[in-house]
């Protein structure tokens, strides 16, 4: 309830960093670009990282990181890191593969508070790993009591099979599903997934959640787009049917670093360089603000809300505007 509380009067400072390019699988559709060799330089990242989390704790807000990639967990600076992200007691999590995930885990400076794994599509695009990898990274992570997030993200290829792997989570036990479309800057246009589609795999997610529900995996989205089909299907309040809430976790105090040490206001505005991990935080803040500025446009009234959702990362993705 303490906790509850300090979210609510507060709020979370979210810091989502892009450590490296490194991967082991090499998706068609993956969002990831430049050379796979390309790492965030530790001491600047190492400075970056204590000063915006004074800078936090001075805002009162509650510290939080993301670190993603390519795969974090091939990050060669990754112990440095993690000693120093245990010494300031922040909260971290992984976004990371199934195939990264074995026993050295355990020599880890730090324990995450959960690891996002994604789901196996089962398409030759690049992938290496299977839903057999992901189960066994699921009950591994398990016993050693980490919490795991099944990330699905879905496109036009991909959809039928995404729904049979999701069926099997309630065998598994991930906390949390956390279902998001491959937007438009994710590279070919192939894998952008048509509204009709999306709709169909949408009312095929809730069906097979009805039973997923009652064994305590919760459903999460990563972007508003299925609020006109719950609006649709009048499983939406009225007075929400027009929620104005950004998505992928957009909080007031986001920042997103990529591995050149670049920092946008959001994950998905790269268009928008704000500075670089050599800046303090606090400007970065300022900057972040001005660039957002929700309040600039109507969600209510959009007539490209049931796009974007009310995100403005996810409305210049689509439209090429912000305030379209």
């Amino acid at each position: 309830d303490t906790l509850k509380e300090v979210l609510v009067d507060y709020g979370v400072s979210f810091l989502e960093i892009e450590l490296t390019g490194r991967c082991r699988n090499n998706c068609a559709y993956c969002g990831v670009g430049g050379p796979a060799s390309t790492n965030l330089p530790i001491d600047p990242l190492l400075s970056f990282l204590k000063n915006w989390h004074q800078t936090v704790l001075q805002s009162r807000r509650i510290p939080h990181l993301s670190l993603t990639g390519g795969d974090p967990l091939l990050y060669p600076n990754l112990h440095p890191l993690l000693t120093t992200v245990s010494s300031l007691t922040i909260p971290f999590m992984f976004k990371t593969k199934a195939l990264s995930i074995d026993f050295d885990i355990d020599t880890l400076p730090a324990k995450p508070s959960a690891i996002k794994l994604t789901i196996p599509d089962s398409i030759e695009d690049g992938r290496r790993d299977n839903m057999n990898d992901l189960y066994r990274a699921t009950s591994l992570l398990h016993k050693r009591c980490i919490p795991v997030i099944w990330q699905a993200s879905v496109h036009s290829s991909n959809w039928k099979l995404l729904l049979k792997s999701i069926e099997t989570a309630g065998s598994y036990s991930p906390v949390t599903l956390a279902v998001g479309r491959i937007l438009p800057i994710y590279g070919p246009g192939f894998y952008t997934i048509k509204s009709g589609d999306y709709e169909r795999f949408l009312c095929g997610l809730l069906s097979i959640y009805q039973n997923l529900y009652t064994q305590n995996v919760s459903l999460r989205f990563k972007e508003n787009l299925w609020i006109p089909l719950l609006q649709k299907l009048e499983l939406l309040p009225t007075e929400n049917s027009q929620s104005s809430a950004q998505c992928c976790d957009c909080f007031t105090e986001q920042l997103s670093i990529d591995r050149n040490g670049n920092i946008y206001p959001c994950g998905l505005i790269r268009s928008s360089i704000i500075g670089t991990i050599n800046d303090h935080p606090y400007q970065l803040f300022n900057k972040r603000k001005s660039t957002m500025v929700p309040e600039k446009f109507a969600c209510r009234s959009c007539k490209n809300f049931a796009c974007c959702g009310g995100s403005v990362g996810a409305s210049e993705s689509i439209t090429g505007s912000r305030f379209s």
